[in-house]
């Protein structure tokens, strides 16, 4: 199907699974590693400044990118060129937040631990920017 990709527009279908899994998979990890740090330490360090900002900003900024996520894959499926806005605002949520995450741990002392995880998804902040300003057509194939 990949190879014939011009050929079958069905396989849109398919990337855009994939690419709201991959956001699904990038919110599951993000939001849990606070819960998992609420059962070790407790929630007492959530109400702590730039803590809070931190969880916050991962349960919204992560949360959203999902939400933006799936009618991305809704009209990739439909082979509509929304698909690109919708995927765009994904992808400029997943950069915001970790943007901020690296910020944060800056602020905390803990910038190596923040280097070890997912810091490569930064430049989705301009991948994001640039899918949002790209002229949207009518069909993509």
């Amino acid at each position: 199907k990949v190879r014939d990709f011009g050929k079958d527009a069905s396989v849109m279908k398919w990337v855009g699974i994939a690419g709201l899994g991959y956001v699904a998979a990038l919110w599951f990890n993000s939001v849990f590693r606070w819960f998992d740090q609420i059962a070790v330490i407790g929630s007492e360090f959530l109400l702590r400044g730039a803590t809070s900002w931190g969880f916050l900003v991962s349960l919204t900024a992560m949360s959203l990118a999902v939400v933006f996520a799936v009618p991305g894959a809704y009209f990739l499926a439909k082979n509509k060129g929304e698909s690109i806005w919708w995927f765009g605002l994904s992808l400029t949520m997943i950069g915001v937040y970790y943007a901020v995450y690296v910020a944060y741990s800056f602020t905390s002392s803990n910038l190596d631990s923040a280097m070890q995880i997912d810091v490569w998804t930064l430049p989705f902040i301009g991948l994001g920017l640039c899918m949002l300003r790209t002229k949207i057509t009518k069909n993509l194939l």
